[in-house]
């Protein structure tokens, strides 16, 4: 199953998906859903981020977020730009202080 987004409000738990969002943030990434109702995400379709002639890593990208100490969680996603094609946008959920 492919499925989208939005990128505003993406810390809610559980994750909601409705066809009342108005701004989408197509991630490209897989998911299903599981037994409990929630999107569990699976895989990307690609793990390479196009950005002015430039391939990114999203997966190395992620790596270096990971090593802060601060870092709990972090995903980079591909975003649409006019000038460079692709940029990588960083989610990152930090550490309980």
């Amino acid at each position: 199953m492919m499925c989208s987004v939005r990128s505003a409000d993406w810390t809610s738990t559980p994750l909601l998906i409705t066809s009342s969002f108005e701004e989408w943030s197509h991630t490209d990434d897989m998911a299903v859903w599981n037994e409990g109702g929630y999107v569990l995400i699976v895989d990307r379709k690609k793990d390479i981020i196009v950005s002015g002639g430039e391939n990114v890593s999203s997966l190395e990208v992620e790596k270096i977020l990971l090593s802060h100490p601060a870092v709990m969680e972090a995903a980079v996603v591909p975003m649409p730009d006019m000038k460079w094609g692709e940029v990588p946008k960083a989610l990152v959920v930090l550490r309980p202080a």
